[in-house]
């Protein structure tokens, strides 16, 4: 995942931060409507650039950020879980 440098992730926290909180205290992380944010944020890029090159970026986005989330969050978890409740065997 690309890791933007600080000043370009403190120009987008504050809104993603007010977002958040609405997820949290509106949808309660209601899957339909966080696939609705999620979808309507890469129709804005697909309309802005509406190509195949762009398909495939977004393609491609989605990839690596469910790759990072298993990585980052996912794989620690089932770790977690593995040392707590033990392994298969």
């Amino acid at each position: 995942m690309p890791y933007i440098v600080q000043e370009d992730r403190e120009f987008y926290d504050k809104d993603l931060k007010q977002l958040i909180i609405k997820l949290h205290d509106i949808s309660h992380w209601n899957p339909g409507t966080v696939n609705y944010v999620i979808y309507r944020l890469l129709l804005g890029w697909w309309q802005h650039d509406p190509r195949y090159h762009t398909i495939c970026s977004i393609m491609g986005t989605l990839s690596c950020v469910a790759q990072e989330f298993y990585r980052k969050i996912s794989a620690l978890y089932e770790d977690q879980a593995i040392a707590k409740n033990g392994d298969i065997t």
